[in-house]
């Protein structure tokens, strides 16, 4: 690796050809062209792009996505530029990630401002982006970096977005510290990913104490998805205990949304009791949705059961065909 980072540093417009051709002949790795690229589009991006045409198409995509960071880390306004040449479509949001990248290795700043450009724009994988971002800023920055530019961020669905990217990894630290972190943003329409996410990881490893926690905050829409989550994780690992806490849980939303999470997992070991479960649930959008996740569940197992009980259950014929045709996937 020394070695290599050495013949990157002599990397010129006249010489990385030569140096191509030795990598090719001598079957270098995915990791090696990815930096070789990286460093082209940051020495020459004008040479860079200049080649695009000549690398096979099956390898142009990721070629183009190596050398673009590499060129947004050196001349952000011209990496900019290209990409804004670029026809729209899935090709140029692949390459937006990849452009976000090297702009957050030139200038966090420049990076976070260009995001919410776009978002003004009406991207709509702005949040993807957030996403990607993010990341990003957890690999360079790390933990604690990563928390306060997501703080400083404006008040919004971007900012959840970043929020709940920082809370998955604060999560898999500490789950009891990040549950009080996460708590400032409960009740926070835009920030509700954050509860959700604490909560459904804490309860991977932990479920009675994720959803002690979730029940002692405040209404809104993180803690009702929160304890959708949190109580299909405490399903798969005791459901008894699981049932039992929710014959005690007043009536609410949440409790929906719980009782939705919770048979939707059983469903795959005990279809019938989940039925049960999901009738109780009161709000008759929620209990249809949750009616036709648990039939689908037993449908994967039982198509004949399946059907015959959803052909007798009442349902809507809409709904009716979603459980005797379930889509393809598997839990």
């Amino acid at each position: 690796r020394r070695a290599f980072d050495r013949l990157l540093a002599s990397l010129n417009a006249e010489n990385v050809l030569s140096i191509r051709a030795a990598m090719a002949e001598n079957g270098a790795g995915g990791d090696h062209w990815r930096l070789l690229d990286y460093a082209w589009g940051a020495v020459d991006p004008a040479g860079a792009i200049a080649h695009l045409p000549d690398v096979p198409e099956r390898y142009r995509d990721g070629f183009l996505g190596n050398i673009l960071p590499g060129w947004a880390s050196k001349d952000p306004r011209g990496a900019i530029n290209y990409l804004e040449g670029m026809e729209a479509g899935q090709a140029r949001d692949r390459m937006t990630g990849r452009l976000l990248e090297g702009l957050a290795d030139h200038d966090l700043g420049v990076a976070t401002r260009y995001l919410f450009q776009l978002a003004d724009s009406g991207d709509k994988n702005a949040g993807r982006h957030i996403d990607t971002l993010a990341r990003d800023v957890l690999k360079v920055e790390g933990l604690e970096g990563a928390r306060s530019w997501a703080e400083e961020l404006p008040t919004g669905d971007i900012q959840g977005a970043a929020l709940d990217r920082v809370a998955h990894q604060l999560v898999a630290n500490s789950p009891e510290n990040a549950a009080r972190w996460a708590s400032q943003y409960a009740g926070q329409d835009y920030a509700w990913r954050v509860i959700e996410e604490v909560g459904d990881e804490w309860a991977e490893r932990d479920p009675s104490s994720a959803v002690a926690w979730l029940d002692d905050l405040p209404d809104g829409r993180g803690r009702t998805e929160g304890m959708r989550s949190a109580l299909g994780e405490w399903a798969k690992k005791d459901a008894v205990a699981a049932g039992d806490y929710l014959l005690e849980m007043p009536e609410s939303p949440a409790k929906d949304a719980a009782v939705s999470g919770f048979s939707r997992n059983l469903a795959w070991k005990d279809p019938v009791t989940a039925i049960q479960w999901a009738e109780s649930i009161s709000s008759k959008g929620a209990r249809i949705q949750a009616l036709t996740q648990v039939g689908q569940a037993w449908s994967h197992r039982n198509k004949a059961a399946a059907t015959k009980w959803a052909q007798n259950s009442g349902l809507p014929e809409k709904v009716q065909q979603a459980i005797m045709n379930p889509p393809g996937h598997r839990r």
